[in-house]
């Protein structure tokens, strides 16, 4: 198994919106994904920060969803 940590600073004060990001977008993004395995996100909702972890089968598949998920994360910071 293969673990992808991404980590995302926001503006303060944006945790509720940041949280639904995540429920709607990023999670379901990670599913449609080969070879997920499973992901928790980790968030300090008063000062806008996240760390997210994913899990991967491979190497290649983890590899491959960063890739594919780059234009999700630069939303995600907004």
């Amino acid at each position: 198994m293969y673990a992808r940590v991404a980590r995302n600073t926001g503006q303060a004060g944006q945790g509720d919106a940041a949280a639904g990001f995540a429920r709607e977008q990023v999670a379901p993004a990670w599913r449609k994904q080969a070879g997920f395995q499973g992901g928790y996100i980790l968030m300090d909702r008063p000062n806008g920060r996240t760390i997210s972890l994913s899990l991967w089968d491979t190497e290649a598949n983890a590899k491959a969803a960063s890739t594919a998920l780059t234009q999700l994360a630069a939303q995600a910071a907004q």
